[in-house]
């Protein structure tokens, strides 16, 4: 991040969410993505939105998330898990085979595709 009010709020939003003050952290977490656009603050955003059950908020949070870094190996299993929630197999499969080609050692990657693959 180069803005340093986006910056400024994006440190605040993480130190609401460490003290699982979730609601308080959104706030400071939009002010930073109104500023600067990041994937990281998104990220963040969908845990909070994930902690405070609004999973639709959570949804749209990381899958702009993975559109702005789809090479982020976290952002990218973390979408590939609400698509297999979803029921959105194939998309899901796609993302995680995505990950596991640049960094194949990946766990939460590997775990997607062992959930994915027994539900075929």
């Amino acid at each position: 991040m180069t803005n340093k009010n986006a910056l400024y709020y994006y440190t605040l939003g993480v130190d609401a969410f460490e003290k699982k003050e979730y609601v308080e952290a959104i706030k400071r977490f939009e002010l930073s993505q109104e500023l600067m656009k990041h994937f990281k603050t998104l990220e963040h955003l969908y845990s909070c939105y994930d902690a405070i059950g609004n999973r639709t908020k959570a949804k749209e949070c990381i899958q702009e998330a993975f559109l702005l870094n789809s090479n982020n190996s976290r952002t990218a299993v973390l979408y590939a898990s609400i698509l297999l929630e979803e029921g959105d197999k194939n998309k899901s499969l796609q993302v995680v085979n995505q990950v596991l080609e640049k960094n194949p050692s990946y766990n939460p990657a590997k775990k997607i595709l062992e959930r994915l693959l027994s539900t075929q």
